[in-house]
This record gives C-alpha cells, structure tokens and sequence, in this order.
C-alpha cells in the first residue's frame, strides 16, 4: 500500500520492500507468541511444554519457550540491521570528530 501511494521512486521502492519484509519476519519469528504469553498470560510457558503449534516444532521435533525466545530475539535483530541499511545509518559505525 505503501508503494501505491507513493513517489515511486527508489527509496520508496526500499522502504516498502522494508516494510513488506518486516511484516514477514515478525510473522515468521512469532513474534505474536511471545507477546501473547509475556502481556496476557502471565508470562512463558515452562521450558518443559512443547510449543506443537509452531511449524519450527515439526521441523526440528522440539520446541520450547526458550527457542521460541531466541528465535524471535534473533528476528527482531535481523528486523533492525534491514531497518539501519535501509535508512542508512551504520549500527556499528561510531561517528569519531577529527580535531
């Protein structure tokens, strides 16, 4: 939606391609999961109950809140390395005045 409204040009081209993927990466990492556990729950289930209801669960044959958390930390990271190369701004890059 965001590129049909837009300029078109290529930032905008950048910053929907980020928009669209963040969106995905959020749904993919279940993002949502966490969240619904942490704010409405109470907090996550104990290590010991498997998450069956996420397809990580059927590709690896476990999955416990632990992965689940480090799955979605690692998301949310990828999510803002994309967002810093979109912008432009280096994340790891301190800015050093020359005197």
């Amino acid at each position: 939606m965001y590129w049909l409204g837009s300029n078109k040009t290529a930032k905008d081209l950048k910053f929907s391609f980020g928009l669209a993927t963040t969106v995905i990466l959020l749904l993919i990492g279940g993002l949502q999961d966490v969240m619904f556990f942490v704010f409405w729950d109470g907090g996550l289930p104990p290590n010991d109950v498997i998450w069956w209801w996420v397809p990580w669960q059927h590709l690896f044959g476990t999955w416990t809140s632990l992965m689940q958390l480090a799955f979605s930390i690692a998301t949310l990271s990828i999510i803002v390395l994309l967002w810093a190369r979109i912008l432009g701004k280096s994340v790891f890059h301190t800015s050093q005045k020359v005197s």
